[in-house]
């Protein structure tokens, strides 16, 4: 199946995060891109890494239908998500509405 999904990519990181965060963060992305695939009916999608004061910042936005209320963050692709960050130290805020859905991680860099 096709599925018209138009992705905006943004990586704007200097820091050597080594191959272990790395493969973590691209497993979070991936994770992140499937449920908006499977699960939120989106167009646009919006993928933004960026570096900032000693932190690494990961945006994933999309213009769909926003995350069921019932179901909340019980499905099994958020859970994984959260656990990977949690490995990585860092937080996830989640924002959802019926005209799209915001990840916003923030994960600490170590020198």
């Amino acid at each position: 199946k096709k599925y018209p999904l138009k992705i905006h990519f943004y990586y704007q990181v200097s820091t050597d995060l080594g191959k272990s965060t790395e493969l973590i963060l691209y497993r979070i992305i991936n994770e992140l891109l499937q449920n908006m695939v499977k699960h939120s009916e989106a167009k646009k999608a919006l993928i933004s890494i960026s570096e900032r004061e000693g932190e690494l910042e990961v945006i994933a936005e999309d213009d769909g239908k926003g995350i069921d209320p019932d179901l909340g963050l019980k499905g099994i692709g958020l859970k994984n998500i959260q656990e990977r960050v949690a490995y990585l130290k860092g937080k996830m805020e989640l924002e959802s509405s019926a005209s799209g859905t915001s990840h916003i991680i923030i994960i600490p860099l170590h020198a």
